[in-house]
């Protein structure tokens, strides 16, 4: 019952340097009834250890584990770090790849891990032009009753470190996943790379990618909580610098018949809940999350659905000398949604509680996203947000630095919701905002298009929506540019209320002081039903003040409207008539 199967035990630790080579090929191994942890490779002792074009391959190996009962928790992993520290350095190679996972008719009455990699030790460390790589393997799940929960990673890293240091490669690629017919009595959470109380640095022209991951999911029965992430770090901060990349692309997931009877939360990038899970973005580095599909059809949720891709709660954001955050090309799809017994929220950014910073020449960028939902049924608020910034103490955008939302496109069809309807694409919620030093904030050739929709409550539209007395300052040769956003909607029951600029309940406002400038052009909203757009334009009820002259400066490119909006937006004379 106790039994613990390794079929590759290396009790003290292993040590391969020198061009030497360590190759694991080409096995078949079956689990039993009586394996209570099960894993391909286990390394105890000092550490794994590779130096010096050193290379460990884990190849073509197959874990078949058929109708198999187990009385209790169950682990099934292909390496286990059993407190032994993994490192990778000069110039060598850790390779699992191309690896088989077969799991049929399984039954566990309590809680199930599921691993590629268990750093149980803590540490990975790259160093030195290594690579580890994980690729090309293959996980089939099938006919599985969890009592408990089940937790299913690619990477399980806690209480240590992940660094990729000095032109090394950490990738996570080419993996299929296959998983139907599950039912668990706890949660389900699913994660490529997990880090709990632990720190990932990507350092000195090194790469962190989760590239190319294929999962397709159906016939789910959760009864608690699900959880599907790329990337979470949790209480973990988040570096990347000096010349470095972490990238999250070109992955697809597909879930279909899902019933769920808690919440379901769905990140790309999840860095959670603990003050010290900052993500750092500096010295010429990038953050991308690009070209990323996910589907979901046939969807119950008893709760609250959250489906984000970049989920930065209680967790400070800076992106700083001469570096990129991009998050573009990316697809969220959703369709029969039976049922949400409480609030959705559909973002691409969400940022909570800590600041937001933009600074020293560098660019944040959300760029060519679909976000379209068909046939819906929702109890709760349903609330998209292309950028989300509420109770935070600063969004900071200084030194010409950019932060730019463009060809963001909403669709709803088919919806009936019990409350409100809310699409937003730049919204700050008690969150001071500074655009200074020749800075940019430019929210552009974005479309909401609206059909057979009953709000109970209304359906809300703004392009920038600002409220609970943060103030908005825009100084020094700066512009915030509102140009080419459109609404087109067709309801099928509920009011309409689109506004471009809301600041109402906001207090005082600076906008345009000390040379900064404001441009808004080329919009437009439109109302199939005439149900009452009730203002396409401005809202300044909470009050602007202008002490130094507040100017309009429309002298970027213009450009052309959207074709399918019906009228250019006519802008209101309050403030000036040339819009």
């Amino acid at each position: 019952y106790n039994y613990t199967a390794q079929f590759i035990h290396l009790p003290f630790g292993l040590t391969i340097q020198d061009r030497s080579t360590l190759a694991i090929e080409g096995g078949t191994y079956r689990a039993h009834y009586a394996n209570k942890h099960v894993s391909l490779v286990q390394c105890s002792g000092i550490s794994l250890a590779l130096s010096n074009h050193g290379t460990l391959s884990i190849t073509h190996n197959t874990m078949q584990v058929p109708g198999v009962i187990v009385i209790d928790e169950w682990l099934l992993q292909i390496v286990y770090m059993e407190r032994a520290p993994l490192t990778v350095s000069g110039s060598s190679t850790l390779s699992i790849s191309h690896n088989t996972m077969q799991v049929l008719h399984v039954t566990v009455s309590g809680s199930w891990a599921l691993q590629t990699v268990d750093l149980n030790g803590g540490v990975l460390a790259l160093s030195v032009s290594s690579t580890v790589s994980i690729s090309n393997n293959t996980v089939t799940a099938t006919n599985i009753n969890i009592g408990g929960s089940w937790y299913w990673y690619t990477i399980d890293s806690r209480d240590g470190f992940t660094t990729v240091d000095s032109n090394s490669t950490l990738s996570i690629s080419h993996a299929t996943t296959h998983v139907s017919d599950v039912t668990t009595g706890g949660e389900f959470l699913w994660c490529t790379l997990i880090a709990v109380r632990a720190a990932i640095t990507v350092s000195a022209s090194s790469t962190l990618s989760i590239i190319r991951n294929d999962i397709s999911a159906s016939n789910l029965d959760v009864s608690a909580d699900l959880y599907v992430y790329e990337l979470h770090a949790i209480n973990t901060p988040v570096t990347v610098h000096t010349g470095s990349l972490l990238t999250i692309s070109n992955t697809t997931s597909v879930v279909t018949n899902v019933k769920v009877g808690g919440s379901w939360h769905w990140v790309t990038y999840y860095p959670a809940d603990k003050p010290n899970s900052d993500t750092t973005i500096r010295n010429d580095s990038s953050l991308t999350i690009s070209n990323n599909s996910a589907t979901a059809s046939r969807v119950s949720v008893g709760s609250i659905w959250l489906w984000f891709t970049v989920y930065a709660n209680i967790s400070p954001l800076t992106i700083t000398a001469s570096s990129i955050m991009s998050i573009t090309d990316n697809v969220m799809l959703a369709s029969d949604v039976r049922k949400v017994g409480s609030f959705m929220w559909f973002y691409v950014l969400h940022s909570l509680s800590r600041s937001f910073a933009v600074t020293d020449n560098s660019t944040f960028i959300i760029a060519h996203i679909r976000m379209e939902m068909t046939d819906v049924s929702g109890a709760g608020d349903w609330t998209w947000a292309a950028l989300y910034s509420a109770i935070a103490p600063s969004l900071a955008i200084s030194t010409l630095s950019t932060i730019s939302v463009s060809n963001v496109n909403m669709v709803a069809t088919n919806a009936v919701l019990k409350r409100e309807l809310l699409a937003i694409l730049f919204y700050s919620k008690s969150t001071p905002i500074s655009i200074t030093t020749g800075s940019t904030l430019t929210i552009s050739n974005n479309s909401m298009l609206s059909s057979n929709v009953n709000a109970w409550r209304g359906f809300y539209w703004y392009g920038l929506y600002n409220t609970d007395s943060a103030a908005y300052v825009i100084t020094t040769g700066s512009t915030l540019a509102i140009s080419s956003n459109s609404l087109t909607t067709s309801t099928g029951g509920g009011s309409v209320i689109a506004r471009l600029v809301s600041m109402s309940k906001s207090g005082v406002r600076q906008l345009g002081t000390n040379n900064g400038s404001v441009c808004i052009m080329h919009s437009s909203c439109s109302d199939a039903d005439s149900k009452g757009v009730y203002l396409c334009g401005d809202d300044m009820t909470g009050g602007v003040t202008n002490p130094q002259g507040l100017t309009f400066d429309c002298t970027l490119p213009p450009t052309t409207p959207p074709t399918t909006t019906a009228s250019p937006w006519s802008p209101s004379n309050q403030y000036n008539s040339q819009g």
